[in-house]
């Protein structure tokens, strides 16, 4: 997640996420925000919002007098990160390592780089160059978050029971 957006920033795009349902909606009337997040609205309020939709997370429309807020496809990229997270704060560990092994042409570096950060925002680690790993299951949210990721292509996904540095990743990932 880029670090330039603050957390109150990343806060009003939580109030995108239907936390009982875990999805993504929109649009969300800004009074509904404000309700959201709080009883009034304070001047970091107004000024978050405005920053988001500069920096292209948020764009709005009027309808019937009201404005509303609807996330870019920047803004659902971060938003559907936050989410998650939040998945994995709720998920057990079953045991599994999900290994992501990828191997990217140099005339894609930026996509490369950028799905790095990707992986880190998701609670991934890098076990060796091109070989990252986590024991969360969220193989579908890399689809959604990363564009271009397809099995396959550049990237193999392998789910495993037993890795040798086992006890490490247990202790790193504090799992029991």
């Amino acid at each position: 997640m880029p670090s330039k957006l603050s957390k109150f920033s990343k806060i009003c795009l939580e109030s995108f996420i239907d936390l009982s349902n875990f999805v993504i909606s929109s649009p969300i009337s800004y009074i509904n925000i404000r309700k959201f997040l709080y009883g009034g609205a304070p001047d970091d309020f107004y000024k978050t919002f405005y920053n988001l939709e500069k920096g292209h997370y948020l764009t709005t429309k009027k309808r019937n007098g009201q404005k509303f807020y609807y996330l870019t496809k920047k803004g659902k990229k971060i938003t559907t990160e936050l989410l998650v997270k939040y998945k994995i704060k709720k998920q057990k560990w079953d045991g599994q390592w999900r290994i992501l092994i990828f191997d990217i042409p140099e005339n894609k570096r930026r996509f490369r780089d950028n799905m790095r950060q990707s992986l880190l925002n998701l609670g991934f680690i890098k076990l060796q160059k091109s070989v990252w790993i986590t024991p969360y299951d969220i193989i579908d949210d890399l689809y959604e978050i990363i564009p271009g990721f397809r099995e396959g292509d550049w990237f193999e996904y392998v789910e495993a029971k037993h890795i040798s540095s086992k006890k490490k990743l247990k202790e790193y990932f504090r799992l029991k």
